[in-house]
């Protein structure tokens, strides 16, 4: 098995995007992160760039309003996590069409082919996931 695709990791690794983070993230995942992608049952490298941005802009606009840190159920309210129907095992995030309050403004369209730019990290010595893909 080749180890240079990003669905391919070696058997304990997960994969994770450069261009993540970008976004404002770091590893190992902040609790708050990790929640999400638990609650989604994903791992890291199948949600999109924007997504990560929604999450860590929740999670400030919360701080800042002097709150609690948002639950995964939260976050869901404000966004709905859907299967990206033009790339297979990836999901994004978008604002409920219902919703009147748009939380984050100023978030890139795409971050081109930021699949490109990855590396593999050991996920089970730290606990990282509930759901590792493999």
């Amino acid at each position: 098995m080749e180890f240079n695709h990003p669905h391919t990791p070696p058997r304990g690794l997960a994969s994770f995007s450069e261009a993540v983070l970008k976004c404002g993230l770091h590893l190992p995942l902040h609790p708050y992160i990790k929640s999400i992608i638990d609650y989604y049952g994903v791992v890291p490298f199948q949600l999109t760039p924007n997504t990560y941005r929604y999450m860590v802009g929740l999670y400030i606009l919360y701080h800042k309003l002097g709150l609690e840190t948002p639950s995964p159920e939260e976050f869901a309210w404000f966004y709905q996590v859907k299967s990206n129907p033009s790339d297979l095992g990836f999901f994004y995030a978008s604002k409920w069409s219902n919703q009147a309050i748009k939380t984050i403004y100023g978030v890139r369209n795409n971050m081109g082919k930021w699949k490109n730019l990855f590396f593999h990290f050991d996920y089970s010595a730290n606990g990282f996931f509930q759901n590792p893909g493999r």
